[in-house]
C-alpha cells in the first residue's frame, strides 16, 4: 500500500477535468456521497468506517447514511455524468440541492461549510495488445488538483493505492503508479476548504499521462523552475532549482546538468550536493523511484547578460528544460534566490531604499529592514500588485518572502523560518545590488518594521509577539490573531470524542502560534492596524480584538494606532499606501533605535525554541511544557547609589531565562541588580556566559534562583534546539528520513511511507530531504565540542520500531519510548502499553546525542495500518494538534484524534508528568 495524507477541498460545487495522453482512462459517471461535516485542519474523520468504510460499503446504492448537514439527518448516493470532450471530462457537483447552507451559517459561521464526501468512478487500463501504442508501459502519472489525497482501487484483488493530490493548484501534485491490465476505481476524497473559496464550493483537476517505455526515467516539473531576476545585465541572485521526478522503477544514482542551446552567454550553473549525503555512502544526488527532489545548482556569470535572457538545462542528458530571466532594472523590485534553512533554493522580492544612491541615513547607519508577509495564496513573484502595494521607503530595505508557497504554513514553522532566512541571506550577499552601493546600503537585519496583509497580518502579529526585540514596528492589515479563531476548531466531529484535558493538551501543540497570548511581548511596540470596515473574508474584529488586547496590557487607551476605512473591503487600493501609512513608516524607520523598555511589561513565552527576546530577556526553558511562561518586569530606581536601576521580575512556569546585551537602547541603560521572585543578583551578567536557573522552592515556598555559566545542561535538558512539537521537526530544521529493513514484510512499506512524507513535503513545503534505508544510513558522531557542526545540523526521521529498523536499534538508548525486547509493548513514562493490537501507530520526539536537534520515530507497532495511522497523525500542515508524542488506535480512520490511546508533552528532562500528559482507560 502507498500511503499518502490529506487535508480538505471541495463542496457544493466541484468541476473535475482529467486529461490523457492515449486512450480514455477515467470514468464518464461518478457516484458520490455526502458531504458530511470535517473540522478546519482535522485528519482521520471517516463516518463510513462505522458502516464499513468507502471500500467496503456498496456504491451508488440506496443506504441513506447519517449526517448532520442533510435533512433528516441523513444523506444518500447521487450519480452524475460527466462533461467530455477529446482531451477532458467535467464533472459539476451541486450539493445545494440537497443541502440549505444559508441555514447553519448564523448559528455556525462559514465554519460549517467545511465537509468531505467521495466520488467513485470506474476505468479500465487495456492490455499491451490493446494499447493504441506498443511503446506504452503499465506506469502511470497521476496529477490531480484541488484534492489533498484519493485511492486507485483494483477491482479484481480489492488493493489499493493512495496518492498525494495537490490541493491549492501548485501544479507540482504528480504521483506515480504501476497499473496492470484491470478495472479499477478512481476514489476521490473530496474535501472542503472556506478559507480558499470562501463558500462551500471548490473545484479540481486530474491529469493522467501513461508513460512511454522508450522516454526518460526522468520528468521535469516545469513549475518548481527557479532563476532570479536580472537587473542591468547582473544576476539578482546565485542559485537555481530544478525540481526532477523520477518516473522508473530504479534508483537514479547520479545527476549531471548541461547547458545548451538558446542559454544566454556569459553564464553557467554547477551542481550542488547537499551536506546530508554524509549520512549516506553516496556521494552525490540520488532520487528513489517516485521521489520528487528538488536539485539546487549555482549560477555563475562571466559577463554581462543581455536581456531577454533564457537558461536550456538538460538532465542527465536525457531531458531539458528552457527557464526565462525576468529581467528589471535598478530601483525596481526584484525576485532574487537564497539557500534556506534545510539546503533548498527559495525566492523572495526585494525593494531598494528610495534614494539609494544617498545610502541609508546619510550613510551613517545601516539600513532597516521591512518583512512584508503576503496573504494565503498569494505567489509574490506572479503577483506584482503586492509587491507594489508599498512605497519605496527611505532608509528601508523591503523583503517580500514566498514562505515557500503561496499557502505555506500560515507563516508559521517552515514560512516563519523561509521569511527570516530570505532577509538573512540577502543581508549577507546583497544579489544584484550595484557592489559600489553595497556598503552603503547594507542591512542591520536586528531592526525589523513587521508588515503584512490577511494570512500575512496573522505574521505580522505573530513575529510582533515572538521577536520583539527586533521590532521597530508592526502595521498590520486585516489579519487574524490565530487561526481556531478564524475558522473554528468547535465543528470538529473528532472533538466528541475527546476528554476534556486531552482536548487541552492537543490545542496546547498549536498555541505557540497563537498571536493573542503573545500580546503582552507587544506592549511599548509602535503598531498600525488597518483594514476595511466592510470587509467579510477577515473580520474587524480579530483587528479590534488584538488593538483592544494591547491596549489593555499597555494601560494605554490607544498604544495601537486603528487605521479602519469606511466601507473598504478585504484588498482596496491604498491598504498599504496612504498618508496615514507613510506617516508610520517614518515615525518607526526615520530613527534606527529601537521602542524603549516600558517601565512594566510582562513577557510570554508559550515555546522557547520558536522565541526571541522581548526587553532583552530570553526565557530559556519552562518546566511544564504544555504551559505558559511568563516573567513580569518592573523597572524601578532607588534614591541612593545614583539612582541605580533594578529590574523586579516575578516568573511563571520560568526554569531557565538569561538577559541579552541587545538590543542597545541608547536612552536607558541596563539593571544594576535584579530580583528574581525574591532573590536579590546583584550586577547581572548575560547570555551566552551566564543564565539563571530556577532550583525550586525552599521551605518558605519562595522560589530559589541559581546563576549558572555554560551550556552543558542543553546535552540533557530540553533547549531551544530540542522544543517540540512534532511540527518543530518537520518544518524548522534540515530533515533526512531513514526507513528500516529489518522486517521484510513492512519494509516496502516503510519506504513507501518514506518516499510519501518526502513528495509531501515536496507539494506543500517546496523540500526536499533525502531518503536513507538503515542499512545505508552513516551515523554522524556528535562533536560535543563543537554541537553546531553542520555535519550533525539534521533532525532524524526514523521510520519503523527498533524490531524494524537498524538505526531506531542503535539510537534506542537515546530514545524517550523504550520498547519491549521480546514482547509487544512499549513505555512512555510509567506507562506500558500494549502494542500488539492491530492499527496501532505511535510518533513521538526524543533529542539527538548532542543536545541540538530532534529525532522523530513514525512506526506501526506490529502491522503496516499502524504505520498508516502513524503516518497520518503526523502535523505536515500549520494548525494541527500533535504534542510532543502521540499514540493512535485501529479507530483512526474513524475518530481521528478521538482514537487517542495517549499523547502528551515531555518535561524538561525528558521525563512525563500526570499534568502533561494524557492516557486513555
Amino acid at each position: 500500500m502507498t500511503i499518502s495524507f490529506s487535508l480538505f477541498l471541495l463542496l457544493s460545487f466541484i468541476t473535475l477535468n482529467v486529461y490523457c495522453s492515449t486512450t480514455s482512462l477515467i470514468p464518464n459517471n461518478f457516484q458520490v456521497i455526502g458531504p458530511f461535516p470535517i473540522g478546519e485542519r482535522e485528519e482521520g474523520v471517516d463516518t463510513l468506517e462505522y458502516y464499513g468504510g468507502i471500500f467496503d460499503i456498496p456504491i451508488g446504492d440506496n443506504t441513506m447514511y447519517p449526517c448532520e448537514l442533510g435533512v433528516n439527518g441523513v444523506v444518500g448516493w447521487q450519480s452524475y455524468n460527466a462533461i467530455t470532450t477529446a482531451s477532458s471530462t467535467s464533472l459539476t457537483l451541486n450539493f445545494s440541492s440537497t443541502i440549505n447552507w444559508d441555514s447553519f451559517t448564523t448559528p455556525l459561521s462559514w465554519s460549517v461549510y467545511m465537509w468531505y464526501a467521495y466520488a467513485v468512478g470506474e476505468f479500465t487500463v487495456p492490455s499491451s495488445s490493446s494499447s493504441s501504442s506498443s511503446s506504452s508501459s503499465n506506469l502511470y502519472l497521476f496529477d490531480c488538483t484541488g484534492l489533498i489525497r484519493y485511492y486507485i482501487r483494483s477491482t479484481t484483488n480489492n488493493t489499493y493505492t493512495e496518492l498525494i493530490g495537490d490541493f491549492f493548484n501548485y501544479g507540482v501534485g504528480q504521483q506515480l503508479i504501476e497499473l496492470e491490465p484491470d478495472t479499477y476505481q478512481l476514489i476521490l476524497r473530496v474535501q472542503s476548504s472556506v478559507r480558499q473559496n470562501l463558500s462551500p464550493q471548490q473545484s479540481f483537476t486530474c491529469t493522467i499521462t501513461q508513460q512511454q517505455q522508450t522516454s526518460s526515467q526522468l520528468i521535469i516539473v516545469e513549475k518548481e523552475n527557479m532563476v532570479p531576476s536580472i537587473l542591468d545585465g547582473k544576476l539578482g541572485g546565485y542559485y537555481g532549482s530544478i525540481t526532477l521526478m523520477n518516473v522508473g522503477v530504479e534508483t537514479i544514482d547520479e545527476i549531471t546538468l548541461q547547458t545548451g542551446d538558446n542559454s544566454v552567454e556569459g553564464v553557467s550553473v554547477e551542481l550542488v550536493t547537499p551536506s546530508s549525503i554524509a549520512y549516506t555512502s553516496k556521494t552525490g544526488v540520488y532520487i528513489l523511484p517516485g521521489q520528487k527532489y528538488g536539485i539546487t545548482f549555482t549560477i555563475n556569470q562571466t559577463s554581462d547578460v543581455q536581456c531577454p535572457a533564457s537558461l536550456n538545462i538538460t538532465v542527465n542528458g536525457e531531458v531539458s528544460t528552457l527557464i526565462s530571466f525576468n529581467c528589471t532594472t535598478w530601483g525596481n523590485p526584484w525576485s532574487f534566490t537564497f539557500i534556506d534553512f534545510d539546503e533548498t533554493v527559495q525566492y523572495a522580492v526585494a525593494y531598494p531604499p528610495s534614494g539609494s544612491e544617498r545610502g541609508c541615513f546619510g550613510g551613517q547607519e545601516s539600513c532597516v529592514a521591512m518583512l512584508a508577509t503576503h496573504g494565503a495564496g498569494v505567489s509574490v513573484i506572479d503577483t506584482p500588485g503586492w509587491y507594489t502595494a508599498y512605497p519605496a521607503l527611505a532608509n528601508t530595505w523591503i523583503i517580500f518572502p514566498s514562505g515557500r508557497r503561496p499557502w505555506g504554513y500560515d507563516w508559521q514553522t517552515a514560512s516563519r523560518v523561509d521569511a527570516f532566512q530570505s532577509l538573512y541571506q540577502f543581508a549577507k550577499h546583497m544579489p544584484g545590488v550595484p557592489p559600489s552601493l553595497v556598503e552603503s546600503l547594507s542591512i542591520d537585519v536586528s531592526r525589523i518594521l513587521f508588515t503584512g496583509h490577511s494570512m500575512g497580518a496573522y505574521g505580522c502579529w505573530t513575529m510582533l509577539g515572538h521577536y520583539g526585540d527586533m521590532a521597530l514596528g508592526g502595521a498590520c492589515g486585516a489579519g487574524f490573531a490565530k487561526l481556531q479563531d478564524y475558522v473554528y476548531y468547535n465543528t470538529r466531529p473528532s472533538f466528541s470524542h475527546l476528554d476534556p484535558s486531552l482536548r487541552g493538551l492537543l490545542m496546547s501543540s498549536i498555541a505557540d502560534a497563537d498571536a493573542d497570548i503573545h500580546a503582552s511581548n507587544m506592549v511599548g511596540i509602535p503598531i498600525i492596524a488597518r483594514y476595511g470596515g466592510a470587509d467579510t473574508i477577515v473580520s474587524p474584529w480579530h483587528s479590534r480584538r488584538m488593538a483592544r488586547m494591547v491596549n489593555e496590557l499597555s494601560g494605554n487607551l490607544s498604544a495601537v494606532q486603528i487605521s479602519e476605512v469606511p466601507g473598504m473591503s478585504h484588498w482596496f487600493t491604498g491598504m498599504f499606501d496612504a498618508p496615514v501609512m507613510d506617516d508610520f513608516y517614518i515615525a518607526s524607520t526615520t530613527s534606527p533605535t529601537f521602542p524603549d523598555i516600558p517601565q512594566t511589561i510582562t513577557i510570554t513565552v508559550m515555546n522557547p525554541g520558536i522565541s526571541g527576546s522581548r526587553a532583552n530577556i530570553q526565557i530559556l526553558q519552562k518546566h511544564n511544557t504544555e504551559r505558559v511562561a511568563r516573567i513580569k518586569l518592573v523597572q524601578s530606581r532607588s534614591n541612593t547609589n545614583g539612582g541605580s536601576l533594578t529590574w523586579t521580575l516575578t516568573t511563571q512556569n520560568v526554569k531557565r531565562f538569561g538577559l541579552v546585551q541587545t538590543p542597545v537602547r541608547p536612552t536607558q541603560k541596563m539593571p544594576s541588580q535584579l530580583m528574581i521572585d525574591g532573590n536579590i543578583i546583584q550586577t547581572p551578567e548575560y547570555l551566552p556566559e551566564v543564565h539563571y536557573h530556577n532550583t525550586g522552592k525552599n521551605s518558605g515556598l519562595q522560589q530559589q534562583w541559581s546563576i549558572e555559566s555554560g551550556s552543558d545542561w542543553t546535552l540533557t535538558e530540553r533547549s531551544a534546539s530540542t522544543y517540540g512539537p512534532i511540527k518543530q521537526i518537520l518544518q524548522e530544521k534540515p530533515f533526512v528520513i531513514v526507513y528500516g529493513t529489518l522486517n521484510d514484510q513492512q519494509s516496502s512499506d516503510m519506504l513507501s511511507v518514506s518516499i510519501w512524507m518526502a513528495n509531501y513535503y515536496n507539494i506543500y513545503g517546496r523540500g526536499s530531504p533525502i531518503i536513507i534505508s538503515d542499512a545505508e544510513y552513516q551515523h554522524q558522531s556528535c562533536n560535543i565540542s563543537n554541537a553546531n557542526d553542520s555535519s550533525f545540523n539534521y533532525n532524524l526521521i526514523l521510520v519503523g520500531t527498533p524490531s524494524q529498523n537498524a538505526v531506531t536499534q542503535k539510537l534506542e538508548p537515546q530514545l524517550t519510548v523504550s520498547f519491549g525486547s521480546s514482547t509487544n509493548t512499549f513505555t512512555i513514562g510509567d506507562d506500558t502499553f500494549d502494542g500488539s493490537q492491530p492499527g496501532t501507530g505511535i510518533t513521538f520526539l526524543s533529542p539527538n546525542e548532542c543536545g541540538n536537534g530532534l529525532i522523530l520515530v513514525v512506526a506501526g507497532t506490529i502491522d503496516s495500518q499502524g504505520l498508516y495511522n502513524a503516518i497520518h497523525s503526523l502535523p505536515m500542515r500549520s494548525g494541527e494538534t500533535v504534542p510532543d508524542y502521540l499514540v493512535v488506535s485501529n479507530q483512526w480512520n474513524q475518530n481521528g484524534l478521538g482514537s487517542t490511546i495517549t499523547t502528551g508533552f515531555f518535561n524538561s528532562h525528558w521525563n512525563v508528568s500526570s499534568s502533561s500528559s494524557y492516557v486513555a482507560l
